[in-house]
This record gives C-alpha cells, structure tokens and sequence, in this order.
C-alpha cells in the first residue's frame, strides 16, 4: 500500500499519521481444525462470530482470506503464541488522529484500506503521494481554545449544537469546531457543521444590507436581490465556497428571494458567513477561505476587490466589538417560533482586524433569544481573546 502523507497544523504539530498494525489472515487449505480454530479465536478477537469465522476457515475455494484487519498488538501476540496451522500475519498503514475527537470533523476518516472517506483525508487522497506533510492552516491551540468555549456555551444554553469558526482576513482558517463531535467510526464524520449545513444569518444580514447600501447608493432594504448573490456587486454569499480540496461537500447559499426581511429568507455555511463578513472588513478584498497552507495547496484561492476601502472602514465600525443575530428555524418548511438560530461574530483586534471569529448555536433551550445571544458573543469573545494572546506567544 502507498505510504499516506501526514497531516499537520500551520506549525507542524502532527494531526494524523500512519502507524503499522498488524492484520490476521488465513489460508483455509492449510487449516487443520477450522471449527475448534475458529472458536478459539473468536474468544481472542471482540466481537467477532465464530461461525462467520469457522465459515471462512473452511472455504477449500480459497487460499487466502482476511479474519481481522483491526488486531491489537496483544492479540497479535495471543494468537501467534498459538502457533495455529494456516494462519499468518501481515502489517499495514492504519490512520491514527492524535488529537481525536478535538479534529474529528475536520479531518475526517480513512477507510480499512486507508482511503479517504471524508473531511482532508478524502479531500486530499493525493497525500498518499506527497512527500511532505501536508500542512493546514488549523492551528492545534486556536482549535483547542475553541472548542473549550463554544462547548461551555452549548452546555449553557442546552443547545442541540454548535459551529465556530476561526478566521484570518486572508482566508485561511485557523480552527474550525462543529459540536457535537461526529463518530470517526462512521461514515457520517464529513456532516460538518461549519461547512455542510446552511442556517439563516438572522441579524447578521444588516452588515450585508449596510454593504450593498453603501456600493449602490440609496439602495433600501427591499432592494431587488439577484439569485447570484446580494447585489451584482457583492454576492459574497454565493461565492464563499470552500474549494474542493478540502474535502468537505458545501452547499452554496440558498437562492435569494427577490425582496426580503432582515433576518429571513438568506441562508448560508457558517464558513461562507465568515468568508464574506471578512471581506466586509477587511479593506474590501474577498478572500476564497482555505484549510491548506500556500506550500501545499493544490491551487491558489481566489481573491478579488469587492468593496472600497473606505466602505469596509465604515462596516468595521459598524461591527464593533461584535454583532449577533437570531433567527428562526426551518421545521417542516415553516419559521418555527419555538427553534432557533443564535449568532455571533467579533473580529480581533477591533481597529485593525487580523482575524474573525464567528460562533453558532444551533436551537438552544429554553427559546430565549437574548440570552442566547448574550452566550453566542460571549463565546466569540473568549475565543478572540484567547487566539490574540496565542499570536504572542511563539509557536510550540
């Protein structure tokens, strides 16, 4: 099997690597007692079915079939103790995570074979043929900060989950925490929050409104909204897609309705919110938001001029020291009254942004939408402060 490339973070620090283990065979021809084989091994090996094996062990057919490919390096040692006829022993790459469940989401799993499934181990496969490591953007401290905070805010808030995303005015993603933690046993770890699931910008979308206003002026707020985006000359929404490299399925924002309300009828990933409020801010310039690093990204991310200088000022003002947004829940098709979205963002430092922070709590308990506000900034904030302090201290 080709060697699978590590993943690090934008520091070096290992997020996934290959180990060798070991895997159990057998050549059902050179079997002596497949039954008695079988239950024996069957008391070794968890879980597994002693008449599945003893069915495998008698197939005069074949020459060679798999009994376990997951062997702990005790049952290894067991069963070879046992010197049973027929049976033999082969090493193969296994994906391991060391940080676990804090990366999980991201990135993603690898099959039995070692292929890619989802998150950067399926979108980047091509690591099984790069020499280097490939480096993200994540950064293991701003991952783990975020998490700390927005999981103590979703406790708080009884909420049935949680996205934050940790940005700089580059694009570049330094942590990105969905809650709670996908199983990387299944195939459902790439339903990533932050990435895959679209929810309404609430409040948020006056930033939005303030935008198109100030590039098309006396624009009001019922301003006809082309399908492609907010305004021919904004469309961020639309455009804030993560490129396929990074192995995360994105569903583009939801098509604009001709004429909205503040708070309806836009939805959008939490990554593309953070990408086009970034470019709201920071001098106007759209940055495609990236998990990969420039040396090991397969193409450039795109960038272009959306806004004047002087325009992102204004909104950088206008975001302060944060905004926060509610907005109902889609149940059923219909605004639910009793589900709901609670939002936050705050960029860092405040005059002169280096990075955003955009936190999402996803139908907290009891409905009360100013408290879970107040929660939703207060968990940007924490994260904020702590990932500016971080870029103070030197990397580990």
């Amino acid at each position: 099997m080709p060697h699978r490339a590590d993943i690090v973070d934008r520091n070096g620090v290992m997020l996934a690597t290959s180990v060798a283990r070991p895997q159990l065979f057998a050549d059902p021809r050179a079997v002596r007692e497949p039954v008695e084989t079988a239950a024996t091994l069957a008391r070794l090996l968890d879980g597994a079915d002693a008449a599945e094996l003893a069915r495998r062990l008698s197939d005069p057919a074949r020459r060679f079939v798999w009994l376990s490919r997951r062997l702990t390096a005790e049952q290894h040692d067991a069963i070879a103790a046992l010197a049973l006829p027929g049976l033999g022993f082969r090493d193969e790459e296994r994906r391991v995570h060391p940080y676990g469940a804090l990366f999980n989401d991201v990135l993603g799993m690898t099959d039995v074979d070692g292929f890619g499934v989802s998150g950067l181990e399926w979108g980047h496969g091509a690591t099984r043929r790069l020499a280097a490591p490939l480096r993200t953007s994540l950064d293991v401290r701003v991952q783990a900060a975020t998490a700390a905070s927005v999981q103590a805010a979703m406790t708080q808030t009884n909420a049935a989950g949680t996205a934050a995303i940790v940005m700089n005015m580059g694009g570049e993603i330094l942590g990105m925490v969905s809650l709670p933690n996908s199983d990387p046993t299944s195939r459902d770890a790439f339903l990533q929050r932050a990435s895959a699931s679209v929810y309404e910008l609430g409040d948020l979308s006056r930033l939005f409104i303030a935008a198109l206003q100030l590039s098309v002026p006396g624009a009001a707020q019922s301003t006809f909204v082309s399908p492609h985006g907010m305004g021919a000359r904004l469309g961020l929404l639309q455009q804030a897609t993560m490129p396929v490299e990074i192995g995360m399925p994105l569903i583009n924002a939801h098509p604009l309705h001709r004429a909205f309300e503040i708070g309806k009828d836009i939805a959008a990933t939490p990554v593309q919110v953070a990408a086009a409020i970034a470019a709201l801010i920071n001098g106007g310039e759209y940055h495609e938001p990236t998990l990969v690093m420039p040396d090991t990204r397969r193409a450039t991310p795109s960038r272009q001029i959306v806004l004047l200088p002087e325009m992102s000022a204004t909104l950088r003002q206008q975001l302060g020291d944060g905004m926060t947004g509610v907005a109902p829940k889609v149940i059923d098709g219909a605004y639910s009254p009793d589900h709901l979205v609670a939002t936050a963002v705050a960029a860092f430092p405040v005059t002169a942004p280096r990075f955003l922070v955009y936190v999402l709590l996803d139908d907290p308990k009891p409905t009360d939408a100013a408290a879970s506000r107040a929660v939703a900034l207060k968990a940007a904030t924490e994260v904020g402060v702590s990932v500016e302090k971080l870029s103070t201290e030197p990397a580990p």
